[in-house]
């Protein structure tokens, strides 16, 4: 069940107060919650008096109804205090996720509403840096994010000195990284998958067991 309150938010550009709803938690079931996810718009208000858009980070729990997936954006010093609900909805079959922005809680509405494995995307992400670190050899290369172009395929996004790229994302090749990596990662069940979890995987274990 979705869950929000009322509460106010001072404008960064004005100062001025208005009234902002805040989720704790947003399911399927509510009206665009996963496109206002993805686009980041939830958290998204405009100020009535200077019409200046600014966006509120906080914490929250979309459940994927669909997809039987709850993901928390939690900061990492507020995560302890959630660990028994992510335990409890663990022991029920849910698959868990815990981000600590909204930006990677957007990146993962995305990759769930393909029906998509975040495991694999990772993956592939790590593949796709070393192709562009190849051909664009020399360059700073910003981290990579999965996203859905205009037409809802899913495409990698990231930046070459500092300036927005994107790679169209082949299902043939999402298909054959399921293949290879598939049975490696039946076993898996973390809770936290990002940059920092392709490494321990590819170490030969998991990371971040303490959030497990």
């Amino acid at each position: 069940m979705s869950q929000s309150s009322i509460t106010t938010a001072a404008c960064p550009n004005c100062g001025k107060e208005m009234e902002f709803k805040l989720w704790q938690t947003i399911n399927t079931e509510t009206e665009n919650a996963r496109e206002d996810i993805i686009s980041g718009a939830l958290f998204d208000f405009t100020c009535p008096e200077c019409g200046n858009v600014a966006r509120i980070q906080y914490p929250i729990l979309f459940n994927d109804l669909e997809n039987n997936v709850w993901i928390w954006c939690y900061p990492e010093d507020a995560t302890e205090e959630i660990m028994p609900v992510i335990k409890a909805a663990k022991a029920k079959g849910v698959t868990c996720r815990l981000v600590h922005y909204q930006e990677a809680l957007s990146e993962k509405a995305a990759i769930f509403k393909l029906g998509m494995d975040d495991r694999i995307i990772e993956l592939m992400k790590l593949a796709a840096g070393a192709q562009v670190t190849e051909i664009m050899s020399g360059c700073e290369l910003g981290p990579i994010v999965f996203a859905l172009n205009k037409e809802q395929q899913p495409c990698f996004l990231f930046k070459v000195d500092g300036k927005t790229n994107f790679m169209d994302m082949s299902l043939e090749e999402y298909e054959e990284f399921k293949r290879i990596f598939g049975a490696l990662l039946a076993d898996d069940d973390s809770l936290v998958i990002d940059a920092r979890w392709v490494m321990g995987f590819m170490q030969g274990g998991t990371a971040v067991e303490s959030d497990a």
